[in-house]
């Protein structure tokens, strides 16, 4: 005879042990007659062969880890229980199967089959970096009950966002034309709600007014926040592009003044890290001398010497962008 994996029975539940284990009993009787039409003999019963099935428990919790998870764990997390018993699931009522468990709260499971192995996992995505379970095995008397727990582990995230300018255009001396600065606006969620980094808040958001090469990083955000970086003037930029790059995930390239970016973990080797490049296009500016008259060919040779100034007039605002002096030749007409 071969026990079952479960009783039916039972009723696995986190209030208390039913009365008593569960049975299971074969008999059999036997009588004989003679062949012929002699009489029946008595009828006759050899002891009978039973299994007793065993139960008992297990506890379950739920345990956080991390730097962040002070500040950014929710206060209740719904989580999976599943056990096998002789190489089966244990059929478990809905309210075991699927419970909520408050941190560090050990929930007690009751009534469940003698040595099966049970399990946890998380119910849907609780913000948490990465989550892991024990086992345990049913036990049972109260006192020898394993635990059941599962960590959720929450980490600190930073984003790094530079500015960058690309342009060709120069002034007299050879130095790069300036633009901007450029304003940039960063907003960051988490389980559904606004986060801020360290310093910033509902007051302060998180703005910062930048420069080509410079660069600015929040802190203090949760790892796996869902954050957007936003230009709010590209000062005229013929174009605009982000790349955004969250931990040691491939760079992700993308066209316009706005780009989503989920932060990963920090770390020693990796950051997420966002660089706003602006195009800025150049123009010239042709200056051709022309010498005529009767005697051009005799006091028209040149050089001549030609002041040039150059305003530019945009979005980053008035400034001077070119100011020296240019030495032409004579065109002879």
């Amino acid at each position: 005879m071969t026990a079952p994996a479960y009783s039916p029975a039972d009723t696995p539940n986190t209030t208390a042990f039913s009365a008593t284990d569960s049975y299971a009993f074969n008999t059999v009787g036997t009588s004989a007659r003679i062949a012929g039409g002699g009489p029946y003999t008595l009828t006759t019963e050899p002891p009978r062969v039973g299994v007793g099935l065993a139960h008992g428990g297990v506890q379950v919790v739920k345990t956080l880890d991390g730097d962040a998870a002070a500040e950014y764990a929710p206060d209740a997390f719904p989580v999976t229980l599943s056990c096998t018993s002789a190489g089966q699931n244990v059929p478990l009522p809905a309210d075991v199967a699927g419970m909520t468990l408050t941190p560090d709260t050990p929930v007690t499971v009751y009534d469940l089959p003698y040595h099966a192995t049970c399990i946890l996992a998380d119910d849907g995505d609780s913000g948490q970096t990465s989550s892991g379970s024990t086992t345990a095995t049913v036990q049972r008397e109260i006192a020898d009950f394993e635990t059941v727990t599962l960590t959720n582990t929450y980490d600190y995230a930073s984003l790094a966002i530079t500015k960058a300018v690309e342009s060709i255009a120069t002034d007299q001396d050879g130095n790069p034309i300036p633009y901007g600065p450029f304003t940039v606006e960063t907003t960051c969620t988490f389980l559904g709600a606004p986060v801020y980094a360290a310093g910033y808040g509902r007051l302060r958001p998180m703005t910062a007014d930048l420069s080509d090469g410079q660069t600015i990083t929040y802190t203090g955000l949760p790892a796996g926040a869902a954050c957007t970086v936003t230009e709010t003037d590209d000062k005229g930029a013929a174009s605009t592009t982000i790349v955004t790059t969250a931990g040691s995930d491939d760079p992700v390239s993308t066209d316009g003044t706005s780009a989503p970016i989920e932060l990963a973990p920090d770390t020693s080797s990796t950051a997420n890290t966002a660089v706003i490049t602006n195009a800025f296009d150049v123009g010239a500016i042709n200056l051709v001398k022309q010498v005529t008259g009767d005697v051009a060919d005799v006091y028209g040779a040149g050089p001549f010497i030609l002041a040039l100034n150059c305003t530019l007039d945009d979005a980053t605002g008035s400034r001077t962008v070119w100011d020296g002096t240019v030495t032409l030749g004579a065109e002879r007409r």
